[in-house]
């Protein structure tokens, strides 16, 4: 087993807590294969259901940037930001859309305090490397994808981005946990039989669960992994999962 510097394998296995205990997304691996992400949920999440990412994105419209050169590890906005809370933003991510630099640098946001009416201020862990303009500058804020995700809802698959599998129940709101993201973990099957060697894709019917890929309706749904162990329609299984994630170099 290796894992992430600062966290014992066991920790993947602990119930969630109230307080926060490693960084969001933090990653832990093990030599079996199996990944393991640090997500932070705001809603009740029950156990053994794929999870999916809510897209959590501020717009900064061009002049509410205030200027900043290269090196600068500081990003200073003017806009309406007063529905922000304090490091909603941590481990996501500042990019520019247009002017100067766009598309050219993704930074991560390494903290923030609650929004104002007259804007926020973002630190962030790498420095810029294409200075911002004060004028014509557009630019995003998104969260970390493993902030906030919810059970994967059935009614469209293909429109879902899959994170991984909880393993225990985040039985409390606004508590901290991990998920599986990689490897062999059990399942929920929905309607359909699934078949060891079977693709795996979300369920269209039931929220949380798996299905069949070679008998589902929605066969544009992305896979999430395959079948080990075989399991009966509405009863549990082995996947592995597999396309979600992929281990960090750092580890």
């Amino acid at each position: 087993m290796q894992t992430q510097t600062g966290f014992g394998g066991s920790a993947v296995f602990a119930a969630p807590t109230a307080t926060q205990e490693a960084k969001i997304g933090a990653q832990v691996a093990f030599e079996d294969g199996r990944l393991f992400r640090y997500v932070y949920a705001p809603s009740t999440i029950a156990a053994t259901r794929m999870v999916a990412m809510v897209p959590n994105e501020h717009a900064i419209a061009a002049t509410k940037i205030a200027a900043a050169g290269i090196g600068a590890k500081q990003i200073v906005l003017s806009n309406d930001c007063s529905g922000i809370v304090a490091d909603e933003y941590k481990d996501g991510w500042f990019f520019v859309t247009e002017s100067t630099g766009s598309g050219q640098q993704a930074l991560q946001i390494k903290s923030h305090g609650a929004g104002l009416s007259t804007g926020i201020t973002l630190d962030l862990y790498q420095p810029l490397r294409i200075a911002i303009a004060a004028t014509g500058t557009v630019a995003k804020l998104i969260s970390s994808k493993y902030y906030a995700p919810i059970i994967a809802a059935a009614a469209d698959p293909t429109v879902v981005c899959a994170l991984g599998m909880s393993m225990g129940a985040f039985s409390s709101t606004n508590c901290y946990g991990w998920i599986q993201t990689a490897g062999t973990c059990a399942a929920l099957a929905d309607a359909d039989t699934i078949v060891a060697g079977s693709p795996v894709i979300l369920s269209e019917n039931t929220a949380g669960a798996v299905g069949d890929a070679r008998t589902a309706t929605v066969v544009a749904a992305p896979q999430v992994g395959v079948g080990i162990v075989a399991a009966a329609s509405t009863k549990y299984g082995l996947i592995e999962l597999r396309g979600l994630d992929t281990r960090s170099a750092a580890l």
